[in-house]
C-alpha cells in the first residue's frame, strides 16, 4: 500500500499539535509519556483508521488502525477538528477507503494519548528513531501492536482492508480489534429458513464443533460476538486468531468442514429420535 503525503501538510498539523500539549502541558501527569493524534476514521468503523502521531520533539508517523486508538487507550482532551489539511487527509482516506468498495462516513479528532501506548498497526510509516524506539520496547515486553505492521505483507494488507468488517466469505464474518481478528461463522444456510429446523439443535452442535475446530487447530482460540459487531441473529460459534496467522489458515476449508459434521451430526440425531 502506498501513502503519500506532503511535509508541508505535517509541518501545519505538527504546529498544531505541539501548541495544542504545551496548552494541556500543566495538567498531564510527568510519570507518563505522551503522544498527540490525529485520527481520521468511519464512524461506523468498517474501515481501519488513519492516524498522524506526534511525539513532544516534533517526531511524527502515521498508522492504519482497527478503529480509533481511544478505544485502547488513554485519550485526554479529544476535540473535533477541521481545516484544509484535515481535508486534504481526509480525502486520502475516502481513495483508499473507494479503493477496496468501502462507503465510510468520515469524522476527524485530535487528541492527547497517555502511556502505556497500544497502536495496533495494520502500517506505519514517519520518523525511523521514533517507530523504532516504540518497536524495541514492545519486543523487549513481548508485546505486537506498534511493531504488528513487521508480521503483515502486502498480501495480508491488502486481504485485511477488503475483509475489514464484513461478511467476506460466504458464512463469515470478519471482526478486527487490536492485532486479532474475531471470525463470526453463520449457522449453515440450509438451516436458516424454515420453521421445521431446530434451531436449538443447530446452536448445541455448533458448540460441539468449536470444542473440534480449536483442537484441530493451533492458531484458533474460542471467542463471543461483541456488541460493535452489530450482528444480532444467532450464529453458529465465534473463533479468533491472531491477524498474522491469517494466512495459515484456510477459512473456507473449515467453514466446509463445519458444514459436513453439522449436517451429518444433525441427521443423526434427527434421525435417532423420529417418531
Amino acid at each position: 500500500m502506498k501513502f503519500e503525503y506532503d511535509l508541508n501538510n505535517v509541518k501545519e498539523l505538527k504546529d498544531i499539535a505541539i501548541k495544542y500539549f504545551k496548552e494541556k502541558k500543566s495538567k498531564l501527569a510527568d510519570e507518563y509519556d505522551h503522544l498527540i493524534g490525529f485520527s481520521i476514521f468511519d464512524i461506523n468503523n468498517k474501515f481501519p483508521s488513519l492516524n498522524l502521531f506526534f511525539d513532544n520533539e516534533k517526531r511524527f508517523f502515521f498508522a492504519l488502525t482497527p478503529g480509533k486508538p481511544s478505544r485502547y487507550m488513554s485519550s485526554l482532551y479529544p476535540q473535533k477538528i477541521e481545516n484544509d489539511t484535515i481535508d486534504f487527509f481526509k480525502g486520502q482516506y475516502f481513495k483508499l477507503a473507494r479503493k477496496y468498495n468501502k462507503t465510510v462516513n468520515v469524522a476527524a479528532t485530535m487528541s492527547i494519548y497517555q502511556s502505556p501506548f497500544i497502536i495496533p498497526c495494520y502500517y506505519i510509516k514517519g520518523d525511523e528513531g521514533l517507530i523504532k524506539k516504540y518497536v524495541l520496547s514492545e519486543r523487549l515486553k513481548g508485546l505486537r501492536y506498534i511493531s504488528l505492521y513487521k508480521y503483515i505483507d502486502y498480501e495480508l494488507l491488502d486481504f485485511i482492508l477488503k475483509s475489514y468488517n464484513i461478511w467476506y466469505f460466504q458464512g463469515i464474518y470478519l471482526y478486527y480489534f487490536l492485532n486479532e481478528v474475531h471470525l463470526v461463522f453463520d449457522i449453515p444456510e440450509q438451516y436458516e429458513n424454515t420453521e421445521l429446523i431446530n434451531k436449538t439443535l443447530i446452536i448445541e452442535l455448533g458448540k460441539i464443533a468449536k470444542t473440534y475446530i480449536i483442537k484441530n487447530n493451533i492458531n484458533l482460540f474460542d471467542s463471543y460476538k461483541i456488541p460493535d459487531m452489530n450482528i444480532k441473529k444467532p450464529v453458529l460459534m465465534v473463533l479468533k486468531t491472531n491477524v498474522w496467522n491469517l494466512k495459515e489458515i484456510d477459512l473456507e476449508k473449515i467453514k466446509s468442514d463445519i458444514n459436513e459434521k453439522i449436517d451429518k451430526a444433525y441427521s443423526s440425531v434427527i434421525n435417532t429420535f423420529k417418531w
